[in-house]
Parts: structure tokens; C-alpha cells; sequence
């Protein structure tokens, strides 16, 4: 028995050792608030040869950190206080002996915040540390979470921010690299907590809460300045009370499991199931103890660089607001004082006597007055200087620490104050000046906008409005001063200044207004010489054209100077007129060239119509054919007698239009046509009549081509026979003398080319015999000469 106590009391104490063995403090404070990274808190990370999960525990002081982190860990790796005093200081780290072979989770413990003799800077760089650590970020409070606490956090967060970009910005030009930085996930604890969250999560409840409205309007308004913006992912869990008694709650690491409040354990247990799926090779935030050291020590040289911001207390906040406000308000009374001492003098005998004072004289005339004053001024702000003092001592408390720069800053506004009384006089003055200014000026009235006026009536405008801007402003400020006169030069060159640019806008609406009117022009022309010359309307002869063409000039030239009446001085008048008689020109030389084609067109129109009234007549004649010459004459007589009825009748309007002439040679081209048809149909309708004899006439002629040696006397020859065969037939000669050619054409192609010679060959022939000689008398010169000795 005696000896399984013994075996039993080693086993634990062999167990206490392994368990104590790997929390180690890693981060220590000296006493000017440096932090040092401990030689063993260096080895023990050294020993780390896998990748690290971190989950870091932040939060104020007693809230129970170390017992939360025992409890997450399954042993009592940290020490857990029992008084008021901190029991942590400075970052502490244990190993979870759980892991598994491809990973270690690294918990860290740190000092709570708001402990006295603690600055808040130092609470602010325990927090950074912690948070630039870990892959988990546990922020445990106590009771409740309220405003105060969320703004907290927020500021401790907003700051590790700017350290992280501090020390960023300051790692190119030192020895340390800063590495990447992300926020860990953030779980919001809250400790001893027993409310009802009225159907809500817990997360549902921090979510709420972050979107409430802070106390300071202005902190809330910042953009992305709530936590669930700042870290990228924000979770609450609550614990209930872990014991009920006082004593238990002092010593909770003298507990066992059995003695904890049971929902207290449920919570817990609830927690460390969500803390152990979340902790995982996706959250690995280090590959091994060397880049964990690596980074730590990063850190902590930066923030011993004086690279982390610093935030002012509350009261000294407070005594920084006070300092302003009592010196605003002592110099607000002082001003006061003096102005409504300097304002309360007697005007009467600034007012005009000839004319009634307007409010504008009244203002100016105060001003003059008190600035008359001035020595008054100066003592006055003496005495009230004396004032001032005495009021900012009673609203700083007696605080002699704070009175002085008080003092100090109050000082420099008297000293701008007293420069700014000294120069009231001038200022005043110029004031009035440009009170008065404004007013005068506002008698410039121009024309309106965009809006062409000649350039005489804008001149006399201009100089009319002048003359009556510089007697308004003298009878305005009807005193003398040097610098009134000024005042005028300036209003005066001003004005000068925007009636220059006055005239450019003027001149540049006048080219506009020319520009506009010259596409009116051309609108308005092309409107008006369409009235008479539109497609559907038929043409008009030259004569014509030429006198509604002059009428439509004279309307579009109204049109131009009706529109530009006033405006026939101006330079560029001469130019645009010349664009507008361009456009015209152009407009009356695309309607006369379409006029001209219409009235062409128009005119073969006539001929070819009257073409189809002869073929629609000629008709008849065919049916009557054959017949002699002069019938067929006699009959196409009266055809053309009605053809050219219809033909002058319808081009009777162009009878002295140029275009007649061509009109009329195609006129009588068309009906010569007509009866060389007529005619030739009416020798082919003969042929068949005749076919007898002249089949006869063929026959004598066969063999006969080969007896002659030229085809035009072979012609002869054939066209007596063929007559001679047709004069029974056919009582006209010329009509014979037609079907005996046309026969000899058509039907005698094979005697023809019997012929003996050819009209080739005997042009060849006569050739021969007319060069021969004078061949013989070339080549007789050329021979040279021999002489004879």
C-alpha cells in the first residue's frame, strides 16, 4: 500500500514537470517600458521544429485569463493571481502537449490591462504583440459588454494597425524585415455572465451591438471603424460564473472539475469544441519556432523604436479642450467689450445732409467712426487683456502647470488682435469700397447671354454705363480718401476689363448670328427655287426659268437683309454675305442643272411618245403593202402631218428654248426612220408579190457574173434585167429600182462573186500601172553619175 502512494505521488510529480516544462515567458518590460523578447522563451520556441497555430488570450486585469487558458488546455500551465495585484507580466507561452505530429498550437498568456502604474502605451504594445502573433485572438472580459469597452478595443486595434504601417515604412531603412500581417479571427469571451440576450446568440448580440451608435457621434462615423470591419471574422461566447463562492473563486486553480458550477462547464465544453475545429492546418500561422522567434523579434524592435502611437489620456484631453474653450471665450468677452464700446459713439454727423442715409451709409460711416477710436481701442484691450487672464486662472483651476501655456497662447491672439484693430481703419474702408462696388457694379447691366447686338449700340452701351457706375460710386462714398479714389481705378479697369471680354462674347454671338443666317439662306434658297422646280411639276423653258429665277433671288436676298438689317457695319458682314452668295449660287446652279435635265427629259419624252403615235399608225399602211411609191408617200404624209401636230403642240413651251434645236433634229431623225422602215417593209412586201419575176431575172443572170471582169458593171448589167422583168409589175421606177437592189443584196450573192475581177484587184491593177513610172524616176536619181574621160 505504502509503496503504490509512493509509485503514484512520482507519477504526478512526473507529470507536474511535463506539464510546466513548456510555459516559459516570452516578453518581458524593463522599467522604462522597453520590451525584451526572454532567452528561454527564445530557446523553447527554438525547439519547435513544426508548423504553429497560435491562439493568443488579451484583456483587462483579473478578468481571468490565465484560469480560461488552464481550462482550454486541459492542465494549469499558467499561474492563476488571488490579490488585487497582477499575477502575469509581460507575454507567456505553453505548448499544448495534445498536439498532434503535424502541427503545435502555441497558447499565450499576457498582462492585463488597466493595471495601476501601467501606461496605457504599454497596454497597447501587449495587445499589438499578442494580436500580431496569433492565428486566434481571444479578448476576455467580465459581466457585460458596453460601449466602453467595444471603443477600447477598437482604438487598441485602429493603433496596431498604424504600428503594423509604421514599422513597415521604417523596415527599408533598418536591418529588420517586417513580415506580411493579417488580423486573426477575433472571439469576443465574456466572463461571469448571466443575462438574458432576449432570443439572440451571443454573436448575434456582439453584431448588435457594433452596429449600435457610439457616444461620440464623430468616432462612429469614421468609415470601417467597427471591429467586424477591422478583423475578419468577429464570434462572442459567454461563461457563467465558475464557482459560486468566494473562497473557490479566489483559488480556482486549487479546483478540480467536479467542484466548477456545471453550466459554467458547459459553456466551456461548447467553446472548446468550436476553438478545437477552428484550430487546424488552415490556421497555422507560423512553419516553425525560428520564423515565430523571428517575427516576435521584429515586433518587439519596432515597438521599442518609438514607432507606436500614442494616444492622450482622458484628462489630459480634457485639459487640452479646456486650455482652447477658456481662451476662446476670454478673447470672445474681450472682443465684445471692445466692439460694442467703439460701435455706441454718435453717427449723426457722418450721415449726408442732402441725402437720407441708406443702411449701406449707415454700416460705412460706423465704420469710419470707430476706427477714429483707435487709441481708445488700445487701451481698452489693455484693461480687458487683465480680464482675460483672470477669467482663464479661474476656468484652468489655479493649475499653474496649464495656466501658463494658457497664458502664452491667449498672449498670441491679443498681439493678432491688436494688429487686427490697427488696421481696422483700412480695412473698414476697403470694405465699404466694395460694398459700394458691388452695388455700382450691378448697374452693368448686359445684354443677354448668346444674344447678337451691333457693335455701335454695344460701344455706347458700355461708355453710357461707365458714366453712370462713377457718379453712383462717388455719391455712394461722398468722402474723401485716397483710397476711394483707388477704389474706383480698380472697379474702373475691372469694368473696363468685362467690357473687353463683353465685346469678344458680342463679336463671337455676331459670327454665330452670320453663320446661322447663312445656313438659313441656304435653307430659305433651296426652299424657294423648290416652289417651281419639284419633281411631279414639268420643267421650264429657259425663258421662264430665267424669270422666276430672278424673282426667287430677289425673295432670298430680302430674306438675307431683313435678318442683317442692323448688322451691315460690322466687319465681317462683307464675308458672310459672300459665303450666303457662294450658297445661293449653288442652290440656283443645282436647280437650273435640274431643270435642264428635266426639260432634256422632258423633250424625249415628246419625241418618243410621238414615235409611238407613227408606229401605231404606220400599222395600217403595213396591212395595206404592197403598194406604189407615191402611195406609201401620201399615206406617211398624213402620218406625219398629225405626228408633228402632237409634237409642236406639246413642246410648244420650249419653241425658243436652246434645247429645241436638238428636240427637233430628233424629231425628224425619228420620222426619217420611220419611213426608211416603212418603205423597206413595203420593197419586201413587193419582193413576194414579184417573187415570178424575179426568179425569171434570176435565171437569165446565172452564169453571166463569170463574162464580166468588175462587179460594178455586172451590176449594171443585172439591175437592167431585173427592171426589165418587174416594169410590168411595178408602175414606179424608184420603187424598182429599190426591190431590184434589194434583190441583187439578198438573192444575187453567188453571181456577184463570180465576177471576174474584183474591185480590189482592179484597184490594184490601176496601182501597177500609174506607179510604174514613177518608180523608174526614184531609182533613176538615185544611180550615181559616171564620168566620162
Amino acid at each position: 500500500m505504502n509503496l503504490f502512494k509512493i509509485v503514484s505521488f512520482l507519477a504526478l510529480l512526473l507529470l507536474s514537470s511535463q506539464i510546466h516544462a513548456t510555459t516559459v515567458q516570452l516578453v518581458r518590460a524593463d522599467d522604462h517600458g522597453n520590451l525584451f523578447v526572454t532567452e528561454e522563451g527564445a530557446r523553447e520556441l527554438a525547439k519547435i521544429n513544426i508548423p504553429i497555430s497560435v491562439v493568443g488570450v488579451v484583456g483587462p486585469l483579473h478578468s481571468g485569463k490565465s484560469f480560461l487558458l488552464n481550462q482550454l488546455m486541459g492542465d494549469s500551465s499558467f499561474k492563476i493571481g488571488s490579490t488585487v495585484q497582477p499575477e502575469t507580466k509581460g507575454l507567456w507561452m505553453s505548448q499544448n502537449s495534445k498536439d498532434s505530429t503535424s502541427f503545435s498550437t502555441v497558447f499565450i498568456d499576457t498582462e492585463g490591462f488597466f493595471a495601476n502604474n501601467v501606461s496605457e502605451v504599454h497596454d497597447a504594445k501587449i495587445f499589438a504583440v499578442t494580436t500580431l502573433l496569433s492565428s486566434h485572438l481571444i479578448y476576455n472580459t467580465v459581466k457585460m459588454i458596453d460601449q466602453s469597452a467595444i471603443e477600447n478595443l477598437q482604438v487598441l486595434a485602429r493603433r496596431t494597425q498604424l504600428f503594423r504601417i509604421r514599422a513597415e515604412a521604417n523596415s527599408k531603412e533598418s536591418h529588420q524585415k517586417f513580415p506580411e500581417f493579417k488580423f486573426p479571427e477575433l472571439h469576443w469571451l465574456v466572463q461571469d455572465f448571466f443575462q438574458d440576450l432576449e432570443g439572440k446568440t451571443c454573436t448575434q448580440w456582439l453584431h448588435y451591438l457594433l452596429k449600435g451608435q457610439a457616444r461620440d457621434e464623430g468616432f462612429n462615423k469614421l468609415p470601417g471603424n467597427t471591429l467586424d470591419q477591422i478583423f475578419p471574422s468577429t464570434e462572442c461566447h459567454t461563461f457563467f460564473l465558475p464557482a459560486s463562492e468566494k473562497k473557490q473563486l479566489r483559488h480556482l486553480d486549487e479546483l478540480n472539475e467536479s467542484e466548477l458550477n456545471w453550466e459554467y462547464l458547459k459553456e466551456l465544453k461548447d467553446y472548446k469544441s468550436v476553438l478545437e475545429r477552428k484550430i487546424n492546418k488552415s490556421s497555422v500561422r507560423f512553419k516553425d519556432g525560428v520564423s515565430f522567434l523571428s517575427l516576435l523579434k521584429a515586433i518587439v524592435y519596432f515597438s521599442n523604436a518609438g514607432l507606436f502611437p500614442s494616444v492622450p489620456s482622458m484628462w489630459e484631453g480634457f485639459l487640452e479642450v479646456q486650455i482652447e474653450h477658456s481662451v476662446t471665450e476670454a478673447m470672445g468677452r474681450l472682443k465684445d467689450t471692445v466692439e460694442t464700446e467703439l460701435d455706441s459713439t454718435d453717427l449723426s454727423h457722418l450721415v449726408s445732409e442732402t441725402n437720407t442715409p441708406s443702411p449701406f451709409d449707415i454700416e460705412a460711416k460706423k465704420t469710419f467712426n470707430s476706427i477714429k477710436n483707435r487709441v481708445t481701442a488700445n487701451n481698452l484691450l489693455e484693461a480687458e487683456k487683465k480680464k482675460a487672464k483672470e477669467y482663464i486662472r479661474k476656468m484652468l483651476f489655479g493649475i499653474e502647470s496649464i495656466i501658463n501655456p494658457a497664458e502664452s497662447k491667449l498672449g498670441l491672439r491679443l498681439l493678432s488682435t491688436l494688429d487686427q484693430y490697427n488696421t481696422k481703419f483700412l480695412k473698414r474702408i476697403e470694405e465699404a469700397i466694395q460694398t459700394a462696388s458691388l452695388k455700382v457694379n450691378a448697374m452693368d447691366q448686359k445684354p443677354e447671354k448668346e444674344k447678337a447686338v451691333p457693335s455701335a449700340v454695344l460701344y455706347a452701351s458700355q461708355e453710357g454705363r461707365l458714366r453712370k457706375m462713377k457718379n453712383y460710386f462717388f455719391e455712394l462714398l461722398n468722402f474723401k480718401e485716397p483710397l476711394i479714389e483707388k477704389g474706383w481705378e480698380e472697379l474702373n479697369a475691372k469694368t473696363l476689363g468685362n467690357h473687353a471680354i463683353e465685346k469678344l462674347s458680342n463679336q463671337e454671338s455676331i459670327k454665330l448670328l452670320f453663320e446661322t443666317e447663312v445656313k438659313n439662306i441656304h435653307d430659305f434658297a433651296e426652299k424657294t427655287f423648290s416652289t417651281f422646280v419639284l419633281d411631279g411639276k414639268e420643267p421650264l423653258p429657259s425663258d421662264v426659268w430665267e424669270k422666276e429665277k430672278k424673282l426667287a433671288l430677289d425673295k432670298v436676298w430680302n430674306f438675307w437683309n431683313s435678318h442683317l438689317k442692323d448688322f451691315k457695319k460690322e466687319d465681317l458682314f462683307d464675308l458672310y454675305t459672300q459665303k450666303a452668295q457662294n450658297l445661293v449660287d449653288q442652290r440656283e446652279n443645282h436647280h437650273h442643272e435640274q431643270n435642264h435635265k428635266r426639260s432634256k427629259l422632258f423633250l424625249e419624252g415628246v419625241v418618243s411618245e410621238c414615235k409611238r403615235l407613227s408606229s401605231k399608225n404606220r400599222t395600217q399602211i403595213e396591212n395595206d403593202m404592197p403598194m406604189e411609191e407615191d402611195q406609201v408617200a401620201e399615206r406617211l404624209k398624213t402620218i406625219f402631218q398629225k405626228t408633228k401636230q402632237e409634237f409642236h403642240s406639246k413642246s410648244k413651251p420650249f419653241l425658243k428654248d436652246p434645247l429645241m434645236k436638238e428636240a427637233q433634229s430628233n424629231f425628224d431623225k425619228m420620222l426619217e426612220a420611220v419611213s426608211k422602215e416603212v418603205n423597206d417593209k413595203n420593197v419586201e412586201k413587193t419582193k413576194e408579190v414579184c417573187s415570178s419575176a424575179l426568179l425569171r431575172a434570176k435565171s437569165k443572170l446565172y452564169g453571166e457574173g463569170s463574162k464580166y471582169y468588175f462587179a460594178w458593171s455586172f451590176r449594171r448589167f443585172a439591175k437592167g434585167v431585173i427592171m426589165d422583168e418587174l416594169s410590168t409589175s411595178i408602175r414606179s421606177p424608184n420603187l424598182k429600182s429599190e426591190v431590184a437592189n434589194s434583190f441583187m443584196e439578198k438573192d444575187l450573192g453567188d453571181e456577184l462573186r463570180n465576177v471576174g475581177l474584183s474591185i480590189f484587184t482592179y484597184i490594184v491593177f490601176l496601182m501597177v500601172i500609174v506607179g510604174s513610172p514613177v518608180l523608174f524616176f526614184v531609182f533613176k536619181k538615185k544611180l550615181p553619175k559616171v564620168k566620162v574621160h
